[in-house]
């Protein structure tokens, strides 16, 4: 960022780079617009801006969801939009636009599926490019299913996009977005996907998206998390027998579900309901067990594991290490809790990863600052 003195005194932006429209989308849109379709003069067009500066990188991810929340207090937005700049969500995107999938049913090469992070992006992207790799509405994952990829909880309805048991994600943190996070991602949408159309043959009346959910929870919980998403990645669809006990469990969820007393849309996200339905016995036929993959799809490591490894190897330099960690922030320019900052590195030293986020677990964030902090130190030496 560079300014410039005028000739009245006045001091001007010159030039600014790596920045971010946090609040402004529409209008950036509509002058590009103007400019590149309508051939229109812009050169004496003027808008008003609000420049944040941010001394600290690292803040971006905290700071732009909340310019967007408290910028658009008087309009609704919703969780979702204001996470869309997450670090989670931008690699997701990126993944979407680079990964091709396999060719399938005679095609000479595969096709992309379309994350959209920033709602009207798809059609946006689409009309603009003409994007033949992305032509099929049904291969489009929307930020709000995206983010039901990762979630954990009791509930099951909300609106067909989480499943408890099926999309199971850490507490804290976001998982390690790769490729492989992705085509599995890719993989998880394609059996909710599959089970909303076989819902629809099956000539049940309503409730579809909490019948789906139910239903894919019970198959991947009773088949011990070894749906083989590899193969529906590979494959592009859902194996012929794991449909078929798809089928089974959804009729019987849903007549688990109608004929539970009271609001089936409230009882669903109770988890005694699911409790019940997860002890039921289905009958789905022994043949999707040979459809099953080898292992777990549960095994990938989230971004929590990969601290928890980097606190297990840095905390063995600091077991003697008399400095404060006050001391530790003053040599690398890292920052944790400015109340420990009289504590002695070696009394956190000495404890594992499990005892350092103890019963309760502290907020991943801070502890994410704190291992940064010793990798830094440790970076400098203990003779810095």
């Amino acid at each position: 960022m560079s300014f410039q003195s005028g000739r009245d005194g006045q001091v001007r932006l010159e030039r600014v780079r790596d920045f971010q429209i946090v609040n402004g989308g529409q209008t950036t849109a509509s002058i590009f617009h103007a400019l590149k379709k309508e051939r229109l003069d812009i050169s004496q067009v003027v808008v008003q801006v609000k420049l944040t500066v941010l001394s600290d990188p690292q803040t971006v991810t905290e700071i732009v969801p909340l310019i967007s929340k408290y910028a658009n207090s008087q309009n609704k937005v919703n969780g979702a939009d204001l996470s869309a700049s997450g670090k989670f969500h931008r690699q997701l995107e990126a993944l979407s636009r680079t990964v091709w999938t396999p060719p399938t049913s005679g095609m000479d090469r595969g096709t992309h599926w379309y994350y959209e992070r920033a709602r009207g992006s798809y059609l946006d992207d689409k009309a603009r490019q003409g994007r033949p790799s992305v032509s099929r509405n049904g291969q489009r994952i929307t930020r709000q299913s995206a983010n039901s990829l990762r979630q954990i909880s009791p509930n099951t309805n909300t609106h067909g996009l989480a499943c408890p048991i099926l999309f199971v994600a850490e507490d804290e943190g976001d998982p390690i977005v790769d490729l492989d996070f992705f085509k599995c991602s890719v993989a998880k949408a394609i059996l909710f996907r599959t089970a909303e159309k076989l819902f629809s043959t099956l000539a049940l009346d309503g409730y579809r998206a909490n019948t789906v959910a139910y239903a894919l929870s019970w198959l991947a919980e009773h088949s011990h998390h070894r749906i083989d998403l590899e193969r529906v990645w590979e494959e592009q669809r859902v194996p012929p027998e794991t449909q078929e006990a798809m089928k089974n469990a959804c009729q019987s969820a849903y007549k688990h579900l109608t004929q539970t007393s009271g609001n089936v849309g409230e009882c669903s996200k109770k988890a005694e309901c699911w409790d019940v339905f997860q002890r039921q016995d289905i009958v789905v036929g022994p043949g999707w067990e040979s459809e099953w993959a080898e292992t777990s799809y549960l095994t990938a490591p989230t971004e929590l594991d990969a601290v928890a490894q980097d606190w297990e190897r840095l905390r063995l330099q600091f077991v003697e290490d008399s400095r404060t960690l006050g001391e530790l922030e003053a040599l690398t320019g890292r920052v944790w809790l400015a109340k420990h900052r009289e504590d002695e590195a070696r009394m956190h030293a000495v404890r594992k990863w499990a005892e350092l986020r103890g019963p309760g677990g502290r907020r991943f964030k801070n502890l994410r600052d704190f291992v940064e902090l010793f990798s830094a130190a440790a970076k400098l030496g203990p003779d810095v």
